[in-house]
C-alpha cells in the first residue's frame, strides 16, 4: 500500500484569494463589476417570463476628483468607504450593492417596482448629503428592467439617467421618461 498525504490548505487559501481579487473590490469589500455582470446575466436568464425583473440604480459621487485633488486620495478612500456603508444600511437583504469602479456604485433591486427604487434612491441621496466630514453629494440614475430587455439596454438607460441627473445640477435622482425607454428598447409604453 502507498499512502500519500497532501496539505490542501495553502491551495484552498490561494484559490479563495484569487476569487476575492477577481470578484470583490479591494477597498470596500463590495462585489465588483465582473461579479455584477455575471449575476445580472444569471438573474435575467432565470426571470425571462416575468413582467418586471427589477430596478438598477447608478450612483456617482459628485465632484469626487476635487475631493482627491484637494484633500488627498486617503480622504477619497474614506469617502468611498463611508458611502459603501451607507449603501449597505439603506437596502434590503435581497438588494445587491456593487462597486462599479472609481466613484461609481450600482444597486440592483430584484423584483422591485420603480416606485420603491425611487424611494430607495432618494433615501440614499439624502443620507449621503448628511455626511458631515466633507460636503459630499451624489447623482443617481434609476432604470427599471422590463421582460425581454437586454442587459446592455438597461445599462444604456441607467447611464443616460445618471448623466441627466448630473446635467440637471447634480445631487439628484433621475429616471428617464417612459418615451425615452420605449424609443431605445423598441417598446411602446
Amino acid at each position: 500500500y502507498v499512502v500519500c498525504f497532501e496539505d490542501l490548505s495553502e491551495r484552498k487559501e490561494a484559490a479563495r484569494l484569487i476569487k476575492n481579487l477577481a470578484y470583490y473590490d479591494e477597498l470596500t469589500g463590495l462585489p465588483n463589476r465582473r461579479f455584477l455582470l455575471e449575476q445580472l446575466d444569471k438573474s435575467f436568464g432565470q426571470t425571462l417570463n416575468q413582467e418586471l425583473v427589477g430596478a438598477l440604480l447608478f450612483i456617482d459621487i459628485d465632484h469626487f476628483k476635487s475631493i482627491n485633488d484637494i484633500h488627498c486620495h486617503q480622504k477619497g478612500d474614506e469617502v468611498l468607504l463611508v458611502i459603501s456603508r451607507i449603501l449597505e444600511t439603506s437596502v434590503d437583504r435581497e438588494d445587491k450593492i456593487y462597486r462599479w469602479g472609481g466613484e461609481e456604485f450600482l444597486l440592483f433591486l430584484p423584483h422591485s417596482p420603480i416606485a420603491r427604487a425611487l424611494m430607495v434612491a432618494e433615501a440614499i441621496r439624502q443620507a449621503i448629503s448628511e455626511y458631515q466630514t466633507l460636503s459630499v453629494t451624489v447623482s443617481i440614475g434609476v432604470a427599471e428592467h422590463h421582460d425581454g430587455e437586454a442587459i446592455d439596454q438597461l445599462f444604456y438607460r441607467v447611464d443616460k439617467a445618471l448623466y441627466a441627473a448630473k446635467n440637471d445640477g447634480r445631487n439628484r435622482v433621475t429616471r428617464l421618461p417612459s418615451e425615452n425607454v420605449a424609443a431605445h428598447s423598441g417598446r411602446s409604453e
